[in-house]
């Protein structure tokens, strides 16, 4: 019972910021939504915020889920289906999407941390590359790791302001990671690298 709970509430959140986004959020409406006291919720998640890690923490186990149920050839390829992963998942839900990019306020006391798990999630991803050949031993994956992030998440934010239409926001990713692993790719993987350095190339690594 207290699982089916905490599971209708995470669900009434996603809802709720898809539909009203990040500042319109209230323990009170997302207790309503969720058909429970405002009590119980506290009880369960201990404040809002916390409903809020939940609630990117399932979205992120989703869309890891997804990307190792791609048939990848190898985890250099991997990180490129991870891009495509990300741009269906927006592509389908947009609105909920755009409402994650939502950024607090200097000194606003909202603490919502999301960026770690995310920072590892790619940086997994690159330390895999490596272990695999496709990267050099001497690489500095963290630097790696942290700079795709970078990369995703610029992209992201020009995607949320209109800036990025969603049709080039693969490709674009895309190059800039290609540009940011080839220093540090063996041959073999400088090979599978380089066409997407080409413009308007839709080759796969």
């Amino acid at each position: 019972a207290k699982d089916g709970r905490r599971r209708r509430i995470i669900q009434a959140a996603h809802d709720l910021l898809r539909n009203e986004g990040m500042e319109a959020l209230s323990g009170r409406k997302i207790a309503a939504q969720a058909g429970v006291s405002l009590s119980t919720l506290y009880n369960l998640f201990g404040a809002k915020d916390a409903v809020l890690v939940a609630v990117y923490a399932d979205d992120l186990a989703r869309y890891e889920a997804l990307v190792q149920a791609r048939a990848s050839r190898d985890a250099l390829a991997r990180l490129f289906d991870a891009v495509e992963v990300a741009t269906e998942l927006y592509a389908k839900d947009p609105d909920f999407y755009r409402a994650t990019m939502w950024r607090r306020a200097p000194g606003e006391p909202i603490e919502v941390e999301t960026r770690h798990p995310r920072n590892r999630f790619w940086e997994d991803m690159v330390r895999a590359a490596q272990a695999e050949g496709a990267l050099l031993p001497e690489a500095d994956i963290a630097a790696i790791g942290r700079t795709l992030v970078y990369l995703f998440s610029g992209a992201l934010s020009d995607w949320v302001a209109g800036d990025l239409p969603l049709g080039r926001f693969a490709r674009d990713i895309a190059f800039g990671f290609a540009a940011t692993l080839l220093p540090f790719a063996t041959p073999s993987a400088a090979a599978r690298l380089h066409p997407y350095l080409k413009p308007m190339n839709g080759t796969r690594a």
